[in-house]
């Protein structure tokens, strides 16, 4: 504890308070999964403190992105990253990447390894192209999905056949492209389009 002397000579101990609540409060912790245990300098008595262990504001602003942003309601008129509300999935039954799924969005979802390409398969399967291998199609005026083969040597098919021309694709088709097999789980259709307003009008 720090300590001065009065003008008389006489020893007082300085003391600063810090109620607990109000400390709890203004004390922000940032983290991040490494072991370092680095802690910032103490600030003045009465202003904020801040502890920072092992991160920096931009690993900060990463993890906000990939755990902590908030889920977007398509109800409300919000986008996803397809640009708009999902429509269904694609899902990998058979092949690199069983069990993962990637989502659909209205309009032409071009499928391929490549991060680019809006229905993204980069599993482990080389023999899809890295764009325009294929693409499924959803059209909400008709509420109907369509399958086109894209631009690769390798074909792609539907069930048993290849896809040689644009087909319509009906719910829980499969899909193969590849050594990958997909399953097709629409969300939208007759029954139900965002476009309707709430799920249960």
């Amino acid at each position: 504890m720090p300590v001065r002397r009065d003008k008389d000579g006489n020893i007082i101990e300085e003391t600063t308070r810090l109620d607990s609540a109000a400390a709890d409060e203004s004390t922000r912790l940032v983290t991040d999964s490494s072991d370092d245990k680095s802690t910032a300098p103490a600030s003045s008595p009465g202003a904020d403190t801040t502890v920072v262990i092992g991160a920096s504001a931009a690993v900060d602003d990463e993890m906000t992105r990939a755990i902590g942003a908030p889920s977007v309601d398509p109800a409300a008129g919000e986008s996803t990253p397809l640009g708009g509300p999902v429509v269904g999935w694609l899902v990998v039954v058979k092949g690199p990447g069983r069990g993962n799924f990637v989502p659909l969005g209205y309009g032409r979802n071009s499928i391929g390894r490549a991060p680019s390409e809006r229905a993204c398969l980069n599993f482990g399967d080389t023999n899809i192209s890295r764009a325009h291998h294929a693409a499924v199609t959803y059209d909400p005026r008709g509420r109907k999905f369509y399958l086109t083969h894209g631009d690769s040597d390798n074909l792609t098919y539907l069930g048993d056949r290849p896809v040689l021309s644009v087909e319509e694709l009906p719910p829980f088709a499969h899909i193969s492209i590849g050594e990958t097999v997909l399953r097709f789980v629409p969300l939208c259709g007759d029954e139900f389009d965002w476009q309707d307003g709430g799920a249960g009008d």
